[in-house]
């Protein structure tokens, strides 16, 4: 793995004052490597290809000279080792199916998309909008079509899209006696056991505290809209990545980090969904913070765009109740990204949180200790610009071809190809005049935790269908 760059500033309380000890570790990629990387994306020679081009030590790992940064596709031995012995029986996919609030089963056969549920099941309108299921949908259809998409086996998938992961290490014990009973009788999952071990599901996050959810691509990647579609109306429309991506990083490389007119540590968000981020609006350091709430709904606020964080220097992260989506397009505004440690990992977090090129800052509702210490990272990085400067170039240069959209889309058929591999059973696509069926077969061995036979699938998701409960402006 890489060598890390990270700043982190630790706050230790005494009766009168806190100290605040700075540990910086820096690292500096030589010449060729920042050369090498620059290749993969020549339309860009900026100020941060200059930047990391400095230094002759400290530099990652090299394979062929060339720099070796982490990449989102680092993870995917440890997201499957857990059904190493037991794979993935249909038994088990149907037990991830029924858990959650918003899990959704899919089979894909010939390259195309069915599902055994009626398609009814996936419209849940909220106050925000049809359920993300869809626009997870949008880039599957996208996928199959695309010349990635003839390497996708014939596979049964489980999708949460719910924030919250759904296969924890450890259960919360419930409350109620009769669950408790049922608790008691079959307890954790337990890898390894095949009728223990956990249900096989595709989530945007993994918990970092332990669960055995398999990361999938955030939603978000193919675009979202909130009722409203602009600020006004308290609504909001993110377009898809393919168009978001490529904005943000031309502003980035056309914005030198020098030249930036906002020194403070900038934060945007919803402070209703933390008490660390009410503690950060309610700092009184206003020569080093800029935070303010920002409420969709309820008018509150002055929202700012992806591309307008390009602008700033200095650019805050904080989680919500649990991660928030607005990280990945932080990531490459060419911003110093100041981070508050988290619990949760997604697609695009695991390999910029390896990479290590932020500001670490602390996580806490304490007003004196919270305030203090996002002031002095901010007064240090003034104080040294250059190694600042590093940092910020260092990820805008990693994230311009890590976070591309066809990385994730390498990463999907990648998964995908995964899980056929861990299916202990087969599957045929049989048409019967108008009606389709999946034909299960399972593999010798396996026969007590796979119903054989064919069953009846809906028809197969098509654009229209699709469409009509996306609501996207492109």
């Amino acid at each position: 793995m890489a060598n890390r760059i990270i700043l982190s500033f630790q706050s230790f309380p005494s009766r009168r004052s806190t100290l605040l000890v700075l540990l910086a570790v820096f690292v500096l990629v030589p010449a060729g490597g920042a050369q090498a990387v620059s290749e993969e994306s020549s339309a860009h020679s900026s100020w941060a290809y200059s930047a990391i081009a400095t230094g002759s030590e400290g530099h990652p790992e090299t394979s062929n000279g060339e720099p070796r940064w982490p990449t989102i596709h680092d993870y995917k031995q440890q997201d499957f080792k857990h059904w190493a012995d037991t794979g993935f029986t249909l038994k088990h996919i149907a037990k991830a199916a029924s858990i959650g609030m918003r899990t959704y089963r899919f089979q894909i056969l010939d390259g195309r998309l069915y599902s055994k549920d009626r398609l009814d099941k996936f419209v849940h309108y909220t106050n925000r909008g049809p359920s993300r299921i869809w626009y997870w949908l949008w880039g599957l259809l996208e996928l199959l079509e695309s010349p990635l998409g003839k390497d996708i086996p014939n596979v049964d998938i489980v999708m949460n899209s719910q924030d919250d992961p759904q296969m924890p290490k450890k259960k919360k014990v419930p409350k109620n006696p009769a669950l408790k009973r049922e608790y008691d009788k079959v307890g954790d999952y337990v890898p390894g056991d095949m009728e223990k071990a956990p249900p096989p599901i595709f989530s945007p996050a993994q918990h970092g505290d332990g669960s055995y959810d398999i990361p999938w691509p955030l939603w978000t990647i193919w675009g979202e809209d909130v009722p409203g579609a602009s600020a006004k109306a308290g609504g909001f429309a993110d377009p898809p990545w393919t168009k978001l991506f490529q904005t943000i990083t031309n502003a980035a490389h056309g914005a030198p980090f020098e030249a930036r007119r906002s020194r403070k540590a900038f934060w945007r968000g919803s402070a209703k969904t933390s008490p660390v981020r009410r503690t950060l609006i309610a700092c009184p350091q206003r020569k080093f913070i800029d935070a303010q709430t920002v409420e969709h709904k309820l008018h509150v606020g002055k929202p700012t765009s992806a591309v307008g964080r390009a602008q700033h220097r200095y650019v805050m992260y904080l989680d919500g109740k649990t991660f928030s989506g607005g990280l990945m397009p932080m990531i490459p505004t060419g911003a110093l990204l100041l981070m508050s440690s988290t619990v949760w990992r997604t697609v695009y977090s695991r390999p910029f949180y390896d990479l290590g090129a932020f500001m670490k800052v602390m996580h806490t509702p304490n007003k004196q200790q919270m305030c203090g210490n996002v002031s002095a990272a901010v007064s240090w990085a003034e104080d040294h610009p250059k190694e600042a400067e590093k940092m910020a170039a260092r990820n805008l240069v990693w994230a311009t071809k890590a976070l591309a959209y066809g990385e994730f889309q390498k990463y999907m058929v990648e998964y995908l190809k995964e899980w056929h591999k861990h299916q202990r059973f087969d599957m045929e696509l049989v048409q019967k005049g108008s009606s389709s069926f999946v034909k299960y077969t399972s593999h010798k061995g396996y026969e007590r935790h796979n119903k054989a036979g064919q069953f009846k699938l809906g028809k197969a998701l098509t654009w229209s269908v699709v469409k009509r409960n996306v609501r996207r402006k492109a």
